[in-house]
């Protein structure tokens, strides 16, 4: 019984850590996204300036894609962040299934 209890306890452990592993995540990828977001209203700006007015905006054609390329970069580090999650949600998922499994013994016990 006392296995079971010490089971029990470090399951409810690791997935306290899991959890809090991807609350973290999750605000890297918020504050990632929201970097995004910036990046993508500059260029959208710039851009528009650009083909509004071509003799005097102060960039370049080099200059603009420069900067899609940012973006494009920042969206792959979301995508990874987003990629490195699911294996997390999936422990966390099967911890909880053994947890309560322990838990259901222990109740028969």
């Amino acid at each position: 019984m006392s296995l079971i209890l010490s089971t029990i306890i470090a399951q409810k452990s690791e997935i306290q850590e899991l959890k809090s592993r991807v609350l973290n995540l999750k605000k890297c990828l918020r504050i990632t996204l929201e970097d995004v977001k910036k990046k993508e209203s500059y260029i959208l700006c710039d851009v528009r300036l650009y083909f509004q007015n071509r003799i005097q905006v102060p960039f370049s054609r080099d200059t603009i894609l420069k900067k899609l390329g940012l973006i494009s970069m920042s969206a792959n580090r979301l995508q990874e962040i987003a990629q490195n999650n699911q294996p997390i949600d999936q422990r966390i998922t099967q911890l909880q299934n053994q947890y309560n499994t322990s838990q259901g013994i222990l109740n028969l016990i």
